[in-house]
């Protein structure tokens, strides 16, 4: 065979080669799976030539490939973070192990917000189950979108407080097979906006041991409230806490105590305030600082109620782990505590809804939240203190509701059931 001949048989053999991984990436892309999943990675055998060479160049890298992920999940989140978002991720975690789930973690760092030691040698640098759990504050996505990794069945489970959601937001959100909301309000938030599937999947809830639940000890009634600065105090609204118990107990009244648990850097002028009414004020305690998991579980043990008027949250971690310690909770009549927080499990604040204000909080523009009733707030503290009998009943019937509905148990029972319908176990 000449020359010419050998080239002529060489480059058709090229050709055909080149055909059929045309058709081979052709049929990738229009894979019902691909679309579905919003996977951005083909599979590792396929390669498209970006050249008129006959070097062959892979379309993105092949790591990320369905064949290479055991069954289960993957939750991500901070995992090693004392903040809220961290507290659900592991939370979710335990749910994952209640319900014997295959699951591994993987943790998303955060600066100096990396106190709790639980999950250090727990996680793997790279997720490697069908499923990836991102446990996201939905402001974070655009920062953390590179998560939503390829060829996995990606689940955002997002907290955001607000009811608009910015729309680039939704854009990324879009990325995921689905969504699973910690409360009602976020699902119903995203359910009018999402183009995903979204259920309603409730965070679950660490309930302390009997070991670890500790009975109040003899002194005035406390009431106990918690935010941290960095989640926005105007949203926490820590003020009307404040304000309320005033109203309730004028000076003379001697045998109650507020205590203010706060923390972080963004105070906006609202550490200043709050110490100025402790200093005018020996019944208001604050106090300012991190602390561990069991000194955290000690606060709630020795407090009587928790207070949280908040103008909204996703979920409501401290009224929710304050029921699951039997504490009686007042709380605004909004959003997230809803799911668990009315007039037979807690005391509800009436409020009022008005615009979210210019630097409050992200995506604010054209939003609205609850502004809660100083004086409806100050008739529950009042209540409790005239009738603690009746509000530890309520209190009861709360435990009772979250044990049954918001506990790792009932949760990974659920994750199980929703994760075997979408064959990734």
């Amino acid at each position: 065979m000449n020359f010419r001949s050998k080239c002529r048989l060489i480059r058709e053999k090229w050709s055909r080669s080149y055909r059929k991984r045309r058709l081979e990436f052709a049929q990738w892309l229009l894979k019902p799976s691909w679309m579905q999943t919003d996977a951005l990675v083909p599979p590792a055998n396929i390669q498209i030539a970006l050249d008129v060479g006959v070097v062959l160049q892979p379309i993105m890298a092949p790591f990320d490939t369905e064949t290479s992920l055991k069954p289960g999940v993957c939750i991500v989140g901070y995992l090693r973070s004392e903040i809220g978002l961290g507290q659900a991720a592991r939370c979710l975690a335990y749910a994952a192990d209640a319900a014997r789930l295959p699951s591994s973690f993987h943790h998303l760092r955060l600066q100096d917000r990396e106190n709790e030691p639980e999950f250090a040698t727990k996680c793997i640098p790279v997720p490697d189950r069908r499923a990836n759990l991102l446990v996201f504050g939905l402001p974070s996505i655009t920062a953390l979108q590179s998560e939503i990794r390829g060829g996995r069945h990606n689940i955002l489970y997002p907290f955001w407080e607000l009811q608009g959601v910015d729309p680039k937001w939704l854009d990324i959100a879009n990325h995921c097979a689905e969504v699973w909301a910690p409360s009602s309000f976020v699902a119903n938030t995203f359910r009018e906006r999402s183009k995903r599937p979204v259920t309603l999947v409730p965070q679950p809830v660490q309930f302390p041991t009997r070991a670890t639940l500790v009975q109040k000890q003899a002194g005035p009634l406390t009431f106990l409230s918690y935010f941290d600065y960095d989640s926005f105090g105007e949203r926490k609204n820590p003020k009307a806490t404040v304000q309320s118990f005033r109203a309730a107990f004028p000076l003379g009244t001697e045998d109650v105590k507020l205590i203010v648990k706060t923390r972080g850097f963004d105070d906006r002028g609202l550490r200043n305030w709050l110490a100025k009414q402790s200093d005018s004020e020996r019944r208001i305690e604050i106090i300012d600082r991190t602390v561990d998991r069991s000194e955290m579980e000690r606060l709630l043990a020795d407090c009587d109620a928790f207070v949280t008027l908040h103008r909204s949250e996703g979920f409501g971690f401290g009224a929710a782990e304050a029921l699951a310690a039997r504490k009686v909770v007042i709380a605004t009549d909004f959003s997230g505590t809803t799911d668990f927080i009315d007039n037979s499990t807690g005391f509800p604040v009436a409020y009022k809804l008005i615009p979210v204000g210019a630097g409050q909080y992200p995506c604010a523009e054209g939003n609205v939240w609850a502004d809660a009733d100083i004086e409806h707030a100050a008739t529950a503290m009042q209540s409790i203190y005239d009738q603690p009998g009746s509000a530890r009943n309520r209190a009861e019937l709360g435990y009772q509701r979250l044990r049954a509905g918001f506990s790792p148990e009932a949760i990974g029972d659920k994750m199980r059931t929703l994760l075997a319908e979408r064959g990734l176990l």
